[in-house]
């Protein structure tokens, strides 16, 4: 199964508030495979689902998108869910990234 994880685009020469950092991995019995990124802008986001369904991804893990973006991505037939939720698969919790300050 192919999934996306969304991250808010951390590029200082990016000083647009819309865009994501798109990963994409193949999640496969005990093996997480990453294949592919992409900095997306949410300003079109007929197109980013485009994109996702000619990735075939199936699954989504993102936080804060905006209300029109999650009903056109439910309605493309990808499910979404949250960045935390991703703690509950033991392959994808090895992805979280930590903030050094909550050690």
């Amino acid at each position: 199964m192919r999934i996306a994880v969304f991250l808010e685009d951390c590029n200082y020469r990016n000083l647009d508030e819309g865009a994501r950092r798109i990963f994409l991995f193949d999640v496969n019995s005990e093996i997480v495979t990453a294949v592919g990124e992409k900095s997306v802008n949410f300003s079109n986001i007929n197109y980013v689902v485009i994109w996702l369904l000619a990735k075939a991804v199936k699954i989504i893990y993102a936080d804060r998108l905006p209300e029109t973006a999650r009903s056109v991505v439910s309605k493309a037939g990808i499910s979404l869910r949250s960045l935390d939720t991703m703690k509950e698969n033991p392959y994808l919790k090895a992805l979280l990234i930590r903030d050094a300050g909550s050690e």
